[in-house]
Order: structure tokens, then sequence, then C-alpha cells
């Protein structure tokens, strides 16, 4: 039985990012030369998005059957999206330094192909096109396939996608009081591409997944050679690999409940990919009732990487760099909680980073920015519906 169905999506979006400053650099920051003043900064970007996208959708599926098989779903649509760019300059009487504005637009094509053999076998397809516009050659192409065993034994996911993107703006040009470069000329695409392979089991309460990551033209920070704690952005012109093993699984023992998740990944570029080898994540939490109608759940958070090198941070373009080779310790973070639910209401309470002082004073996660110390957190939440 063939169905058919148009739809339109209309989206609008008004993204402001300012950096502001009026007071002296003491600590010494910034660099030690500002375009417009040392002391006064107030660096602004607009962007304005509009977005019109519309599909075609086809679904077939065999009239009357009792079984899922041979269901053929097809997308086929058009995206278009506006963008109007503007970066700014202020002076401390309000008056422009530095103006720039351009508009922009993309034209992208949108396609997707999903059939099931089966109610545990599907395959699904799908494609976005750039095929004019500013970013014309752009494309990010996926497949995914479910295959479903049984219920005691699980089921498979296989997917893979391959995306190619031009550098982000924040890349190509940016003027600030403290930084500035052109790279527009300079930069090509990044192309990555990623294989995973998921194993989820509902019964046994547990997901594993191995996926490979291999990035071509990777962007990043590094700091300037001309200009001392300015920063520039740089691309890596080989390919970087990165090899990803997660593991989940909750185990429940009547009120108690606790949840683990693990993650190894590996890269042949750690000086460039700043990230930790290992994660973990516990919860343990336990249900209690009170006065039959008080639900209450109290429980730990536990929270734990590895060493790394970490990354650096420029607050005034508000990007992430790799500066100097700095590794910090690294202790478990602990948050304790307690939710309670009565009818409608619930009440949220958590006490982070409750271990302080036990393993460590207080821990960094990047250069020269302290994670918060212990913190009580409560949050409320009443819905109305009847």
């Amino acid at each position: 039985m063939p169905t058919n169905k148009i739809t339109h999506t209309f989206t609008y979006t008004n993204s402001s990012f300012s950096f502001k400053k009026d007071e002296a650099d003491e600590e010494g920051v910034f660099p030690s030369v500002a375009v417009a003043d040392l002391v006064f900064t107030n660096d602004t970007t607009n962007v304005k998005h509009i977005q019109n996208e519309f599909i075609y959708s086809f679904f077939l599926r065999a009239k009357n059957s009792a079984t899922i098989k041979n269901e053929l779903k097809i997308d086929a649509g058009i995206r278009n999206d506006i963008y109007s760019f503007r970066q700014q300059v202020l002076q401390n009487d309000g008056s422009i330094f530095y103006n720039r504005n351009f508009n922009a637009q993309n034209s992208t094509l949108l396609g997707a192909l999903g059939y099931r053999f089966s109610n545990k076998v599907d395959v699904n397809l799908d494609v976005q096109q750039i095929f004019q516009g500013r970013n014309a050659g752009d494309y990010l192409y996926e497949a995914k396939s479910n295959f479903a065993l049984n219920e005691k034994t699980g089921k498979i996911v296989m997917s893979v996608y391959t995306q190619n993107k031009s550098p982000e703006e924040i890349f190509n040009r940016y003027y600030g009081n403290h930084y500035q470069w052109d790279k527009r000329n300079d930069f090509s695409r990044t192309k990555t591409t990623n294989f995973t392979f998921a194993y989820l089991n509902n019964l046994l309460k547990l997901d594993a997944s191995a996926s490979y990551y291999l990035i071509s033209n990777h962007l990043y920070f590094v700091p300037s050679t001309d200009l001392d704690k300015a920063i520039v952005p740089t691309q890596f012109d080989g390919e970087i690999s990165l090899l990803q093993l997660k593991i989940g699984k909750q185990l429940d023992a009547g009120s108690f409940h606790v949840t683990a998740f693990g993650v190894y990944q590996k890269t042949d570029q750690q000086d460039i990919l700043r990230t930790p080898e290992i994660y973990l994540f516990g919860c343990i939490y336990k249900d209690q009732t009170f006065f039959k109608t008080l639900k209450t759940q109290i429980g730990v958070d536990i929270f734990y990487n590895d060493t790394y090198l970490a990354k650096s941070y420029a607050i005034a373009a508000s990007q992430f760099y790799n500066g100097r080779d700095i590794t910090f310790s690294s202790k478990p973070i602990v948050d304790a909680w307690i939710k309670i639910g009565l009818r409608r209401a619930n009440v949220f309470a958590k006490y982070q980073y409750a271990n302080q002082g036990l393993f460590s004073g207080g821990y960094y996660t990047v250069n020269r920015y302290p994670m918060p110390d212990r913190l009580l957190t409560l949050g409320f939440t009443w819905n109305f519906y009847d």
C-alpha cells in the first residue's frame, strides 16, 4: 500500500557572540598589542540563518500483511540555507573600529532510502550533497544496517559515513581586537570517514561498539609564531586515525541499580587530537518509596579519565587550542545526588565534586582554567497536564 507525503520545514536562528573587556590585562593573558585599545575590547559576531527544507516521502508496504517485510521508504528533497554574517570591533565610545558583512547561501540535495527485509533486517542510506552556493562540493553520505538476532542474543548495528566539509568561518577569517588572521585561500576541505560496529542486548542491558575514524586535513588552533599569546588556525596535511571502543552495562538487584560506561580510544596523532585514552563513568543509586507516594532515588556518579595533553583556551576568540605540552594529574570525581518525585512535582539536588579534598584539592581539564569547587545545585520541575 503506497503512501505519499510532502513536508516543508522553516527554521530561523539569530546567534550572537561577543567578548567584552574594560580593564587592564594585569595577568598577561592577551598579546601586548591591540588594534583598537589595550584596555577596552568589544568584539562581536552575529549570524542570522534562514533554512527552508522541502521533502517528498514515499512509503510502500504490503497490504494486509501480518508480518513486517519488504517495506520501502524513499525521501527526496532540497534544502536552502541563507546566512547573513556580521563581525565588528567596537570602541569605548560605541563607534565602529572594524566592520565586516557578507551574505552566503547553500543549496543541498537530500535523499534517503530505507528498506526493511523483515522485522529483523533493514538497510538505510542517506545523502546530503551541496550542489550550489558557498560550500558547493561538501557532502555527507551515510549507510546503516540493523540485524536483530533474537530477544536473547540481541542486535547488531553496522554503520558507515563519509563527510567532506569546508572550513568553518572562524578558520577562514577573523578580526578581533587581539587576534587577526585571513586564511581564506590556505585551507582544504576536511574529510572524515567512519566505520562503526555495535552490539546491543536489551535483555542483558549491555551495549558495546567499535569505531574507526580516518580524518584528512584536520583543522585546529595553535599559538602564533609572530605574536606572543595570540593564536592562529592551522591544518594537518596528513591523515589521522582514531580507534574508539565503548562498552556500557546496567545491573539491577532489587532496588539497587548500577550503570557503568567505559571508553578506550587511541590515535596516531595524540599531540594533535588531545583526548584521554580512557574515560570511565559509573552510577550507583537506590530506589526508595516513602509513604507509598514519595518516590525517591539516592545515588552517586563517579567520573574518571586518564592523564592526557591538556588543551589551552583563548578567551578573546572563545577557541580551544593546542598550547604548551601540559599534563595534569587525574583523580576520580564524585557527585552525590537525590531525586524526589511526588505526583507532578520533582525535586533534584546534586552535590558536585563531593570528594574534593580527599584525592585532590581541585582539578584541571584545560590549562589555566580550574574546574569549579564543590557545589550544591538544586532543580525543580512541575508538570502541568490533565
